[in-house]
C-alpha cells in the first residue's frame, strides 16, 4: 500500500465513523482479511457497491472484497462523503430507504425509472428493480426519510404523484441517527 492509497483510506475512514457518534460501531484499519468484517476495494470494481450486513460473512465474500469504492477519490468532497456513509451504511446492515414499505405509497413510471437508471448507471430493469423499485418487507423501517443517507435521488418526474425532487443527501439525516442506535446501542 503506497502512501496515497492510506491518505485514501484514512479519509473513507474518518468520514465512515461519522456513523461511530450515533452508535456503538467503530471502523478501524486491519491489513488481515481473516479477522476483517469489511473489506473494500478503491481501485477494482464496478462503482459503488457494499454486501449489506452480515451478507458479508456468506461463502462468496470470505476473504474477498465486501466492498467497492472504485475510483472514489477523484469525485468532490461532498460525493465521496454521501457515498462512504451510504456504502458504510449498507456494510451495517441497512437496505436503501426508497425500498422501504413506507415507501410503497410512491406510484414509479416504471419504463421511466428503468431508462434513467441504466442512462445514470448502466442498470438492466433487474437490476433497477431489486436497488430501487422492490420494496423489501421488513420492520427495520419507521417510516420513509426523504433525507436518509440511504435514499436515491429520484427526479419527481420518474412518478406521478412525487411533488418534488428527493436529492441526493450528503450527510446522516435526523432519522438515520435515532435508527442507528437502536441497531448498535451504546
Amino acid at each position: 500500500m503506497d502512501i496515497y492509497d492510506y491518505e485514501l483510506i484514512t479519509k473513507a475512514l474518518n468520514t465512515a465513523n461519522e456513523w461511530s457518534a450515533y452508535g456503538n460501531i467503530k471502523f478501524i484499519l486491519t491489513t488481515n482479511k481473516a479477522t476483517s468484517d469489511i473489506r473494500v476495494a478503491f481501485r477494482a470494481g464496478n462503482g459503488y457497491l457494499s454486501a449489506v450486513g452480515t451478507h458479508a460473512t456468506e461463502a462468496a465474500y470470505v476473504n474477498h472484497t465486501t466492498m467497492w469504492l472504485q475510483n472514489l477519490d477523484k469525485q468532490p468532497k461532498d460525493e465521496f462523503k454521501r457515498v462512504v456513509l451510504h456504502e458504510f451504511g449498507h456494510s451495517i446492515g441497512l437496505l436503501h430507504e426508497i425500498q422501504s414499505p413506507a415507501a410503497a405509497s410512491i406510484k414509479w413510471k416504471v419504463p421511466e425509472v428503468n431508462a434513467h437508471f441504466k442512462k445514470l448507471y448502466g442498470w438492466e430493469p433487474d437490476k433497477v428493480y431489486t436497488n430501487v423499485l422492490q420494496i423489501v418487507p421488513t420492520n427495520a423501517y419507521t417510516k420513509f426519510d426523504p433525507l436518509s443517507i440511504m435514499v436515491y435521488a429520484i427526479p419527481k418526474e420518474l412518478t406521478t404523484n412525487l411533488t418534488a425532487d428527493i436529492e441526493w443527501p450528503t450527510a446522516l439525516s435526523k432519522i438515520d441517527k435515532e435508527t442507528i442506535v437502536t441497531y448498535y446501542p451504546f
